[in-house]
């Protein structure tokens, strides 16, 4: 639905706002049809639905968000089944709906800050490049019940999408793309609508399309100064350490902490569900890792004992 420049003008839209019915908004865009300004670039379809509408709603006195929700829910199963009758079946019920709530949203009878960063993004000419490719983001907001500007990296980026990988996480990531972009929307960018900064590049998976785990501050100093040829075997070591969910360690262990003998023994009986790997990898890894925790180790490892041949 493309908004008239006529209703852009704040004069007009504050008088649609005063309006009490859908009579009284018909009225008004009959004469600006007549005039050759169209409330918007459709009105004759637009009229249509706002006919359906103004037939079923005589008991409203004061048209607002809550008598039009209340009254016509998004779905049709749940409206009055006196007034289904008024409308041809549902699938007009709901096209007439979405075309009625996006105009009332337009002129101020409802706060649906989706709508309005709908009509910034239209008069920036920017619908192709925006609105188009929004979709995964918007409804899985819409559906948590977030505005946009609520919106945030940490729940962007554990989204299912996300996780699913894909073509449900390309779309994600596209629709993250094109909405960071309304920042460079004059009009989006000051309107408040929008959060407090763009959403964060997405987090960065492995091969098996695992998130990273964050090593704690003393394992993460003890990988920055290893060796390179350890690789990050401490990180892998403790992502499956941090699956299993079964190690009674310190927010921050040290390496006494995790080469306690009962400790290590169990990192080394890990099963492949946790490890991620075959045997055989897992322990190169633990080799590894191990060889960066002895260079931080305080406690004495203690020494095995070989048998004397008898």
């Amino acid at each position: 639905m493309a908004i008239s420049a006529q209703l852009q003008s704040t004069d007009e839209a504050t008088l649609l706002e005063g309006m009490k019915s859908f009579s009284d908004i018909i009225s008004f865009g009959n004469a600006a049809a007549s005039a050759g300004q169209p409330l918007v670039e459709n009105w004759s379809q637009m009229r249509g639905a706002l006919l359906m509408f103004e037939r079923a709603s005589s008991d409203i006195e004061q048209l607002t968000e809550a008598t039009f929700t209340a009254m016509f829910p998004k779905d049709f199963v749940a409206l009055d089944p006196t007034k289904k009758t008024l409308f041809p079946n549902s699938r007009a019920y709901n096209m007439a709906r979405s075309q009625v709530w996006r105009l009332l949203a337009c002129i101020g009878h409802i706060d649906d800050p989706w709508e309005e960063l709908r009509m910034m993004i239209r008069r920036a000419g920017r619908q192709a490049e925006i609105e188009l490719h929004w979709g995964a983001l918007k409804t899985a907001a819409l559906k948590d019940g977030l505005a946009p500007s609520e919106i945030r990296s940490a729940w962007v980026w554990s989204l299912p999408a996300e996780a699913k990988g894909g073509h449900p996480r390309q779309s994600l990531r596209r629709a993250v793309t094109v909405f960071n972009r309304m920042f460079d929307i004059p009009d989006a960018s000051a309107s408040g609508l929008l959060p407090p900064c763009k959403i964060s590049a997405p987090t960065v998976h492995d091969c098996r399309g695992r998130a990273p785990v964050q090593l704690p501050n003393k394992l993460l100093i003890y990988q920055e100064n290893a060796e390179i040829n350890t690789g990050n075997a401490l990180s892998l070591v403790w992502r499956a350490i941090d699956s299993a969910g079964t190690f009674n360690l310190p927010e921050d262990p040290s390496a006494d902490d995790i080469l306690a003998p009962d400790v290590w023994s169990n990192i080394k009986d890990l099963p492949r569900r946790v490890t991620g790997v075959a045997d055989t990898t897992w322990c190169q890894y633990l080799t590894r890792a191990k060889r960066i925790l002895l260079r931080h180790a305080t406690r004495p490892r203690p020494i095995r004992q070989t048998p004397v041949a008898s």
